[in-house]
C-alpha cells in the first residue's frame, strides 16, 4: 500500500510544480502588513481542488473588514478513502510575507 501511495504522489510531480508556481504569482498579503488578503489565491486553489475530485470542499472563513470580501478564507478539503479508523493530514497556509524592498 505504501508504494502505491508514493507512486501516486509521484505521478503528480509537474503539475505540483506547475501548481506551486501558480499559487506563487498570486498575492495574499494580510491586511495588517499592507495586503488585500488570501482570497484570490483562495479562489484559485478551490478551482485546482474540483479538479481533482475531492469529496467536499469547504470554506472556514475568518471575518476581516480590511481584507477581500471582508474574509480571511482557510479552505478544508476531503478525501473520505475506504476506511476511516486511519487519517492523513496535510496542512498549509495561503498568506506570505510582503516582499521586502524590491530594489534588493
Amino acid at each position: 500500500m505504501k508504494k502505491q501511495i508514493l507512486e501516486k504522489i509521484n505521478s503528480y510531480e509537474a503539475y505540483a510544480i506547475e501548481l506551486q508556481k501558480q499559487l506563487t504569482a498570486i498575492p495574499a498579503i494580510a491586511p495588517s502588513s499592507g495586503g488585500t488578503g488570501e482570497y484570490d489565491k483562495a479562489k484559485y486553489l478551490e478551482g485546482e481542488l474540483k479538479k481533482l475530485k475531492f469529496d467536499s470542499i469547504d470554506w472556514i472563513n475568518a471575518e476581516q473588514k480590511e481584507a477581500k470580501n471582508g474574509i480571511r478564507p482557510n479552505i478544508i478539503a476531503r478525501y473520505k478513502g475506504k476506511n476511516s479508523s486511519r487519517t492523513i493530514w496535510f496542512m498549509g497556509h495561503l498568506d506570505i510575507v510582503p516582499p521586502g524592498e524590491l530594489k534588493l
